[in-house]
């Protein structure tokens, strides 16, 4: 099957794909929803 990366929008966090993760690995997909740190203003400054 395939695996599916969930990316959550600006305000929200990994928990907005809690109805659509379960559905998608009952199929027999393998899915990842990262949390993204969108309130961490010096994420990804190197």
């Amino acid at each position: 099957m395939a695996t599916f990366v969930l990316v959550h929008g600006a305000c929200h966090g990994s928990c907005c794909w809690e109805a659509v993760a379960p559905r998608l690995q009952a199929l027999g997909h393998a899915v990842v929803t990262p949390d993204l740190p969108c309130d961490d203003p010096a994420a990804g400054r190197t």
